[in-house]
């Protein structure tokens, strides 16, 4: 077998080196990458979904929350006209996982849909799922306070 030269062993040394410098680095300012953040956090958080009926009958509103191409919340509420004082808020816990949130409002065969997206600087989504006044459904997002995000404030 033959002994290793120097020079063999000075490019090994330089190459590790080379390879390991930057998890050597003593930089505690470092945030983390946006691609290390999609994979270990949601992106945005849904402080709830607001339902208004526009229309002059009652309306069963249907709310599908779909997270990470999952349904975590399915579920149907009359919503009286907002004339009479009709409304609905439906709070809606999401999963840790990470993974795109989207927020389905049916009302009769019509279904509409929107994607949560950071609104205002703010990580939490208010979603309003509204019934125009030709009974046809519309989605509107803005930004909203979390549980957390209270919490922190108090």
């Amino acid at each position: 077998m033959d002994p290793l030269s120097r020079r063999t062993v000075l490019g090994a040394c330089a190459g590790i080196t080379a390879g390991l410098s930057g998890c050597l680095s003593d930089d505690e300012d470092d945030e983390p990458s946006d691609e290390f953040r999609a994979e270990t956090e949601r992106e945005v958080d849904l402080a709830d979904v607001r339902l208004v009926n526009h229309d002059d009958g009652v309306h069963d509103v249907n709310v599908l929350v779909e997270h990470a191409a999952a349904f975590v919340h399915w579920a149907t509420y009359e919503v009286e006209p907002a004339s009479a004082g009709g409304g609905e808020t439906v709070d809606v816990d999401l999963p840790d996982e990470p993974g795109e949130t989207v927020v389905h409002v049916r009302v009769d065969d019509e279904f509409t849909s929107a994607p949560l997206a950071e609104r205002d600087g703010g990580r939490c989504a208010r979603v309003m799922g509204v019934v125009d006044s030709d009974g046809s459904p519309s989605v509107y997002q803005g930004a909203g306070e979390c549980d957390d995000e209270e919490a922190e404030d108090e």
